[in-house]
């Protein structure tokens, strides 16, 4: 029939057209009771991968004192922000507070971008509740960028009370 041939052809640019959207973004996990897909701990910040006295899911979370600008250092596979939408964990201060943190982008050592994490952080690290972080990689000028190493740094040199990341 003569329309069997438009069918065809519909299906076609129909295909055309889904070809050429971006693809959906992915989920890649850095960190779950252990790290994860090839990132390697090359942190210098006081701190246990595997704390299991208090987690938000699973069996263990990751402690950490920050103090005097050092941090939780994660290297891995270089990865294009471009195919993440954002940086989500969660996060839990103590109820002292005062936790004073950024998360800072690197490709291979160079700084690719540098934020204060209370901004992501709905309603703040302070405190004894486990709050989720989500940093959206487009706003932070990694929407086209890439990066390997991710750090959670303390920002000042003053000890602080420690904070723990999971998921």
């Amino acid at each position: 029939p003569p329309e069997a041939p438009l069918r065809r052809s519909l299906a076609l640019v129909a295909a055309a057209l889904l070809a050429a959207a971006p693809l959906a973004a992915q989920d890649l996990l850095v960190y779950d009771d252990d790290l994860q897909n090839g990132f390697q701990d090359w942190s210098w910040a006081t701190h246990n991968l595997n704390y299991t006295a208090q987690h938000h899911g699973g069996t263990a979370s990751i402690q950490m004192v920050p103090f005097d600008w050092q941090a939780l250092f994660f290297h891995g596979p270089v990865l294009a922000g471009a195919d993440y939408l954002e940086l989500r964990f969660w996060v839990k201060g103590q109820a002292s507070g005062g936790q004073q943190l950024r998360i800072v982008f690197w490709l291979a050592g160079a700084e690719q971008a540098n934020v204060d994490l209370d901004t992501y952080v709905a309603g703040g690290i302070s405190g004894t509740q486990w709050r989720q972080a989500v940093v959206p990689l487009a706003a932070i000028g990694l929407g086209s960028g890439s990066f390997n190493e991710l750090l959670l740094q303390a920002d000042g040199t003053a000890t602080q009370p420690e904070v723990l990341f999971d998921d």
